[in-house]
């Protein structure tokens, strides 16, 4: 497991949100957190008191039970992904909750373990998964602040475009709200994007998009459709086509290779 950005060790904070107080210490005191490079910075037993601490801790990653009284698990992703699309959740569940899960995938959950069912083995490893897409997203973050510091992006116009692009990158942005945001023409901005950057507006816009989707891609139970919506393609045949282009293989071909590098 990855446990160093830029060579500086990496410790992430974790929430455990979990209505049977059994499950939730067990939780906190069977698993080998420090190992993991986690902390539980706090643990609750409902969804309204865990978004009250969200807001107070920003916690990196949150294990979270679906159902719970005042505030269920859905409504709290829900209610955090309303500000916050990087932190990571992992849903506590039963058997009989499927419905529940598919929702929860579809807001972005990274995985899900099944309450008195996982072993802590498992439960780590899928922690150990999450540490790695925290890792790939800080990875990214310092390649876009690299490239938004180095002299190609020099002109403040570009500093604030390719900043945009970073934050906005699974909405429905294109070169003329960009521009729009900027202040400046879309011919303007296209041509700062060619000449200082080498590409255009658009093929920097798919780089940031495909990198974070090569991520999304480590959760096979997330569907290919799922992660092209997440990434901002609203054509999933388009994010195939682009994403393989980019990449030399498909997002299916893509998750196999890494499969078998396990």
């Amino acid at each position: 497991m990855e446990d160093s950005i830029g060579g500086e060790k990496i410790m992430y904070h974790v929430m455990i949100v979990e209505d049977e107080k059994f499950v939730r210490i067990g939780l906190k005191k069977m698993i080998h957190w420090e190992s993991l490079n986690m902390e539980v910075i706090i643990d609750v037993k409902n969804g309204e008191e865990a978004y009250k601490y969200y807001l107070q801790y920003k916690p990196d990653i949150i294990l979270t039970d679906l159902r719970m009284p005042l505030m269920s698990g859905i409504e709290l992703i829900k209610k955090i992904r309303e500000q916050d699309k990087h932190t990571k959740f992992i849903i506590i569940t039963c058997l009989d909750d499927f419905g529940l899960v598919q929702e929860a995938l579809e807001l972005g959950v990274s995985s899900y373990i099944l309450k008195h069912s996982s072993d802590i083995e498992e439960i780590e490893n899928k922690l150990k998964k999450v540490y790695n897409e925290l890792n790939s997203a800080k990875k990214m973050h310092e390649l876009y602040i690299g490239k938004i510091n180095n002299t190609k992006y020099s002109h403040p116009k570009l500093i604030v475009a390719m900043d945009y692009i970073y934050k906005n990158f699974n909405k429905n942005i294109t070169l003329q709200s960009t521009a729009d945001y900027i202040g400046v023409t879309p011919n303007y901005l296209g041509r700062l994007f060619v000449a200082h950057n080498k590409e255009t507006f658009t093929e920097t816009l798919n780089y940031v998009r495909i990198e974070k989707a090569r991520e999304l891609l480590n959760d096979l139970k997330l569907p290919v459709y799922i992660v092209a919506e997440h990434v901002g393609f609203s054509n999933a045949t388009y994010f195939i086509r682009v994403f393989k282009r980019m990449v030399g293989c498909t997002p299916n071909e893509y998750r196999m290779r890494r499969m078998s590098d396990e």
